[in-house]
């Protein structure tokens, strides 16, 4: 008899993203600040899972530099760069002001835009 498709996502799967979204969110929010080591152990007994998906979310995480490594010596929220900051600030304001003209509708292209609940 042939095994049917399981189309559906692993358990697994929805652990590791979990893990993820929980210890990415607390980098972004400040409650793991930036330079503050990782334990696993903490880790998986403050969110309730086991070491595996921490592990994979945390590797995720580094890709993501959200976190660095040195194996056999620690894992860390990676330390601000304050230059990379100051650099980001200019962008940052003018994603900010593009989003209030988008808003309010007086943006120079804000007629070419989508409007929600209408035609495109």
């Amino acid at each position: 008899m042939p095994v049917p498709a399981n189309d559906a996502p692993l358990e697994r799967d929805l652990l590791r993203d979990q893990a993820y979204v929980t210890i990415r969110d607390a980098i972004v929010d400040g409650t793991l600040a930036p330079g503050e080591r990782l334990r696993d152990a903490e880790l998986c007994a403050w969110l309730g899972l086991s070491r595996t998906p921490v592990r994979e979310a945390l590797n995720r995480l580094e890709q993501d530099g959200l976190v660095e490594t040195e194996p056999q010596r620690f894992t860390r929220v990676t330390p601000l760069d304050r230059r990379a900051a100051r650099d980001a600030f200019p962008v940052v304001a003018a994603l900010h002001a593009l989003a209030a003209e988008l808003a309010t509708g007086t943006a120079a292209h804000a007629g070419d835009a989508p409007r929600r609940g209408g035609a495109a």
